[in-house]
């Protein structure tokens, strides 16, 4: 497994079955969602642990549960319930440095660059062990690490999303391919019963490199696995989740949300 090792006791997970999503953000409960066929309703949070934590200034280091320390960049994302930051990773015994192309920041050959999101407490909680149960996937970008202590976690940081990379001159073959591994970490997810639920182009990762033959890439992997819930076969969610470009039409008006929908989404990502 890439990226830093989770110890084996956090894997020892129950089953899927037993989670119950009473870690929904405040976004989600307050469009009142439901499963249907269940007893699960919006839970009441306080307020005051709905403000996001202060942003993480570049240069500050964080220790990961794996002993790992990570570096803040800069910050990629900041939201109500979200932030998002680009780290990076050292091994201290070598020096040899790159630029990287996309963000232009010097790198160590020995170095790896993260991603560390923060997230509320709840949705911490109830995201965990469904995405440690996806480590091994090629196909997703799954859990690496956690820094506990700021509810955060860490995701391999890939080179770009679909919606930048759809611009570049490269063959239909590799349109496909691309396509074809986002449709094959969906299925991953929906084998278990779990509904994405924000499938979108820039949720699309692709690592890739400039090469003298062109542009060749290495990895695709769906991304941003917070949101994914776990539904029943014959129950629904009831909320309206995803970007409002790419969501279905049931999440648009909070109708019965599923699997179906990460489908209809994945097909606007298509046809685009």
């Amino acid at each position: 497994m890439r990226g830093a090792a989770i110890p084996q006791s956090l894997t020892a997970l129950q089953p899927l079955a037993t989670i119950s999503r009473t870690g929904l953000s405040q976004s989600r409960q307050a469009l009142k969602g439901v499963v249907r066929g269940s007893a699960r309703h919006a839970s009441t949070v306080e307020h005051s642990s709905l403000l996001a934590p202060e942003l993480i200034e570049p240069g500050v280091i964080l220790r990961g549960y794996s002993g790992k320390e990570y570096t803040i960049q800069n910050v990629l994302q900041d939201r109500q319930n979200r932030q998002v930051y680009l780290a990076r990773c050292v091994n201290r015994f070598y020096h040899v440095k790159r630029i990287d192309d996309i963000t232009n920041i010097p790198i160590r050959a020995d170095e790896k660059m993260f991603v560390l999101k923060n997230l509320l407490e709840k949705d911490y909680n109830y995201s965990l062990p469904l995405q440690l149960r996806f480590n091994q996937s090629p196909y997703l970008r799954a859990l690496r690490d956690t820094v506990p202590e700021q509810n955060m976690f860490v995701n391999e940081y890939l080179t770009d999303h679909l919606l930048n990379f759809a611009f570049k001159n490269v063959s239909l073959a590799t349109h496909k391919r691309i396509l074809r591994d986002a449709l094959r970490g969906l299925a991953t997810l929906h084998a278990q019963n779990i509904a994405h639920l924000d499938v979108k182009a820039n949720n699309i990762m692709i690592d890739y490199r400039e090469t003298p033959e062109g542009i060749a890439v290495d990895r695709v992997q769906l991304s941003d696995l917070e949101d994914s819930t776990h539904i029943p076969p014959g129950q629904a969610l009831h909320v309206q989740v995803g970007n409002e470009l790419w969501r279905s039409p049931e999440a648009h008006v909070q109708g019965a949300v599923g699997k179906p929908s990460d489908i209809f989404s994945l097909a606007i990502v298509v046809s685009v």
